[in-house]
């Protein structure tokens, strides 16, 4: 056992001698190495990153008008769920528009050329437990990252406006109606007092006037109640409940590229320089030992 571990430590200084005598080509090689990634590094393009979340847009909803003096149900749901607006984005109709939108060549081509045009130039991705959409974007530059960017979201922005388009016209609509019927009411509840004010409480008058008193206080019910509704689908039309879709902050961008990661490239090389070296070294030991 003991002369197995002699032989393991002989074969490792042996090996580690013929390493010193031939240092000069692991010196070489790694030198070689740093120069191939310096070169490799010079010819890939910088790339640059551009980050955003965008926020779906959403339109506002009015529930059952509750009793008079009562806030009613007022609330706002999603023109598009993320993952559907994600699944959108990802389509080659709605990246052809992007692309077009923003101007850049390379994407371009990529549209005209891939089935998946967004693979190098954007990614989206679902915040967690959030209805948020964070979009990643890689372009030549950082202006051209951020006109991605642009381009994407006021894409979305577009479709979104046409799907909620219907909602927004019916709740203008509601609007109109209620407004008209609380104009009616007024008008009504005028002509009322009017006539309450001109009677005279007699005995053999009593049941019109109270039948007049008891249409009074209807029709200042009804004069609340559209009241009501009008404040509720002002509230509903107005934002937050109804918005566009949009990023929800400015779009980030790196000043320092992305791409080619200088540190990786140079590690890579450097490492292989010096393996082909220590290599390298090896066989001409053992060629110079057969050719003894």
């Amino acid at each position: 056992m003991q002369r197995l571990d002699d032989e393991k430590v002989l074969s490792l200084l042996e090996l580690i001698g013929i390493w010193r005598e031939g240092w000069y080509w692991i010196v070489a090689s790694a030198v070689a190495g740093l120069a191939i990634s310096v070169i490799n590094i010079a010819g890939s393009p910088k790339m640059y990153q551009a980050e955003m979340l965008i926020q779906v847009g959403q339109v506002g909803q009015v529930g059952q008008v509750g009793q008079v003096g009562q806030v009613g149900q007022v609330g706002g749901i999603s023109v598009e769920s993320p993952l559907r607006a994600i699944e959108r984005m990802q389509t080659g109709a709605f990246q052809q528009d992007a692309a077009k939108l923003s101007g850049y060549a390379p994407w371009i081509e990529a549209v005209k050329m891939s089935f998946n045009p967004s693979s190098g130039f954007c990614s989206f991705q679902l915040v967690k437990n959030t209805d948020l959409i964070k979009v990643n974007v890689t372009a030549d530059s950082p202006d051209n990252a951020i006109k991605i960017a642009q381009a994407l979201v006021l894409t979305l922005s577009e479709r979104h406006n046409k799907l909620a388009e219907a909602s927004v016209m019916r709740l203008k609509a509601e609007l109109k109606l209620a407004e008209d019927k609380l104009s009616n009411a007024e008008n009504d509840l005028k002509s009322l007092m009017n006539v309450l004010s001109q009677s005279r409480l007699k005995d053999d008058r009593f049941s019109q006037f109270a039948l007049l008193a008891s249409v009074q206080q209807i029709k200042i019910q009804d004069l609340y109640a559209q009241r009501q509704l009008i404040m509720e689908i002002n509230l509903a039309l107005a934002e937050p409940l109804t918005q566009p879709t949009k990023a929800i902050e400015d779009i980030y961008t790196l000043k320092n590229p992305v791409s080619p990661n200088k540190r990786l490239i140079t590690t890579t090389w450097l490492a292989s320089g010096l393996v082909f070296g220590l290599l390298l070294t090896l066989l001409l030991h053992l060629w110079r030992v057969r050719k003894l």
